[in-house]
């Protein structure tokens, strides 16, 4: 899976912050010449937004800026404020569409009955459907919390790989509390019989590696665990039965597989 990064600008940039800067102050200056000198706020049939008011149109309201790398709408609030705010029935509060960002926030908040933040991507092979950056150093590039029972972050691919965890000097993936694998589980070989065989979730590849160990003291060991990759299974293999004839036992076996 590729992780396009190339197109995405640098946040936080001196340049960006001067360029927003001078925006927002020249913004606050037209509000308040306004607010001072009494200028009046047009609107109506002209044509012209009511400053302070609710605007009702039965047509979109289109806002072109033709200065290349410029911004079309700026909107500035105070305090704890929302810069801008949009809200949609049963479609969507904020869309955007761009060449490398549909939307790009720096403290952007999402709130829906359905997805807070949606992304998708579907002409660009290497581009992503959410794409988050952080340089600190206890800080996340993307952040998920569930304070129900539902996964913080979850990643599904039909045919690719759910979630890709990579890095080059530092650890990959950290796991604080329990793991669970569908790949795993524990079986049960019973006297006289030495031999089990289970059938592994997603089937194995080539590449499979199979681990097994027993799990009590019944006196016996694992003596081997062979992956078939042509019917997807794991036969595992005690170096005897467990118990005997007239003491007969079980033995529990937990396997593993990876790859």
């Amino acid at each position: 899976m590729a992780t396009n990064t190339d197109a995405v600008p640098a946040a936080g940039s001196s340049s960006r912050r001067k360029l927003l800067t001078g925006l927002a102050a020249g913004a606050g200056v037209v509000v308040a010449e306004t607010l001072v000198q009494g200028r009046p706020a047009l609107a109506g049939n002209d044509g012209d937004v009511v400053l302070g008011q609710t605007n009702n149109e039965t047509s979109s309201t289109l806002i072109i800026n033709s200065t290349p790398g410029s911004i079309g709408l700026v909107a500035v609030a105070a305090g704890a404020g929302k810069g801008l705010y949009g809200s949609g029935g049963a479609g969507s509060g904020v869309y955007g569409e761009g060449g490398s960002i549909g939307v790009e926030g720096t403290g952007a908040i999402g709130t829906s009955g359905g997805h807070g933040v949606k992304g998708e991507v579907f002409d660009s092979p290497t581009s992503n459907g959410v794409y988050g950056h952080a340089e600190n150093p206890d800080g996340s590039g993307v952040y998920g919390q569930n304070d129900g029972a539902g996964f913080g972050v979850a990643g599904r691919a039909a045919n690719g790989t759910g979630v890709l965890a990579d890095s080059s000097n530092g650890t990959a993936l950290a796991v604080s509390g329990r793991a669970t694998f569908t790949r795993s589980g524990k079986v049960n070989i019973a006297y006289p019989n030495k031999t089990a065989v289970v059938s592994v979730p997603g089937g194995l590849a080539a590449s499979a590696l199979a681990l097994a160990t027993v799990q009590d003291t019944t006196g016996v060991y694992v003596k081997s665990a062979v992956p078939n990759t042509s019917n997807g299974t794991l036969q595992i293999n005690l170096n005897k039965a467990p118990g005997s004839g007239t003491n007969p036992k079980t033995a529990h076996v937990a396997w593993f597989v990876v790859n």
